[in-house]
């Protein structure tokens, strides 16, 4: 009789069982732009790359003069002096007040290249932050298109075990009112009603699985706490729950799989290759270290320095009086001993380039793996979903076949249990390989050039 009454005041609630909850709909499109916005990791990459490039300048500006503007003032508390004649007081050959003021300039007229490898090297370094940000990136776009599909993957399965969940309640009633007419046995209700809190127990740890799985995401994207998803369920339509299941406090819906499936296509067609970011990153440093081994080298040449200058000084010698003077000077030098401090920082950046070189070797190889075996791994998915569909008609009309063969007497209730077992098997891989589908594509989309 309990169970009865149960069954009544479920009919009565079936209107008002979602009302409290916020219906929530979810764009991959969105959350990709909001993932990109919030991730703090990508904005410190551009930012690196932004000073990276900023630091270079034109390589015009090595050739321009170097202008200082230079004073300064001295006290000499003894000046030297000389006697030049008997009885006449010493000649002063400095004054006690020393100033100067003058403006500078100096030229490298040649320095055998060092200047412009050294700004080769910097503009290599910005390459390489840059390409960075480009793989960091298509890093975040992964992870936000990963955390969105398995928030898809946790809501299909919410849907389907809902659907089981209703299909076993409505079994149950029914075999509940044939046990009380007396034509199926106390054995079959239970049985029956075993079923149904099975059923009940496994949404309730998919809505929880799937609550957890949307505050990954959006941790990501930067809304945790916007949202009360401690009990998430999809759109219910027309359909609805039993009373003993908890109201929903947020009702989701998502792109549909071809939605998402239009939104991927065309961006992994592509095998990675040098051009791909992140082999980037090393190509760019092994031609940076490279150079700056090439400066180096270079640094062993002769340089060669022009400098001008122009101003005022005083004294003017032993006469105490301020004068304008113009200089102009050039210099030579070429390094002759370092004790091989030189060599060695050549030998080491030769070592690291070579580092480099394995690494970047290593990167393309394993992202060539990669993108062969997803690709070999869509191939098989798109071909199992062709299965996966018709083993779903299949299992539905054969579960639909075996109650109707229950409900004649044809049929035992454990031939129900494993029909239906069956079905919901079918329908909840054919939903798994779809997600597997499209997070496969974005794994070859977060690998391409």
């Amino acid at each position: 009789m309990k169970r009865i009454l149960s069954f009544i005041l479920w009919f009565f609630l079936l209107s008002t069982v979602y009302a409290h909850g916020t219906i929530l709909t979810l764009h991959l499109k969105q959350v990709e732009r909001e993932a990109l916005h919030h991730s703090f990791t990508l904005q410190a990459a551009q930012f690196d790359a932004q000073a990276a490039q900023t630091l270079p300048g034109s390589p015009a500006l090595l050739y321009f003069p170097r202008l200082n503007l230079e004073g300064g003032w001295s006290y000499l508390g003894t000046v030297p002096s000389l006697s030049l004649l008997p009885g006449q007081p010493p000649v002063q050959f400095e004054s006690h007040h020393n100033y100067d003021a003058e403006l500078a300039a100096n030229w490298i007229l040649w320095d055998s290249g060092v200047s412009l490898y050294q700004w080769q090297s910097l503009e290599d370094i910005a390459k390489s932050q840059k390409a960075k940000a480009i793989w960091l990136k298509k890093q975040t776009l992964l992870d936000a298109r990963l955390d969105y599909f398995q928030v898809q993957d946790d809501l299909d399965t919410v849907h389907l075990l809902r659907n089981a969940l209703l299909l076993s309640w409505a079994q149950y009633h029914d075999i509940l009112n044939r046990f009380l007419a007396g034509v199926s046995s106390k054995l079959d209700e239970l049985s029956s009603h075993l079923d149904l809190l099975t059923h009940e127990r496994e949404l309730s740890q998919a809505r929880a699985q799937l609550a957890n799985a949307l505050q990954n995401l959006f941790s990501l994207t930067g809304q945790k706490g916007t949202w009360n998803c401690s009990l998430p369920l999809d759109n219910p339509g027309k359909k609805s729950l039993p009373p003993e299941v908890p109201a929903p406090t947020v009702i989701l819906t998502m792109d549909s799989f071809h939605q998402s499936v239009a939104h991927l296509k065309g961006t992994w067609s592509q095998m990675p290759t040098l051009t791909n970011p992140e082999v980037e990153i090393y190509h760019n440093l092994v031609k940076s270290t490279n150079k700056q081994s090439s400066s180096l080298v270079a640094t062993n040449w002769p340089q060669i320095q022009i400098s001008a200058s122009t101003g005022i000084q005083y004294p003017n010698g032993p006469i105490f009086q301020q004068v304008h003077q113009n200089t102009l000077g050039i210099v030579a030098s070429i390094p002759l001993f370092d004790a091989d401090l030189s060599g060695r920082r050549i030998r080491s950046l030769k070592f690291q380039s070579k580092a480099y070189q394995a690494t970047q070797n290593q990167t393309l190889t394993n992202l060539i793996q990669t993108w062969q075996d997803a690709h070999n791994q869509l191939v098989a998915l798109m071909d199992q979903k062709h299965i996966d569909i018709q083993a779903v008609q299949e299992a539905q009309a054969l579960s639909k076949l075996v109650y109707d063969s229950y409900q004649s007497g044809a049929s035992t209730y454990l031939d129900v249990q494993t029909a239906d077992y069956n079905a919901l098997s079918a329908e909840l891989q054919a939903a798994q390989t779809k997600i597997e589908i499209l997070m496969q594509m974005a794994t070859l989309a977060s690998l391409t050039n």
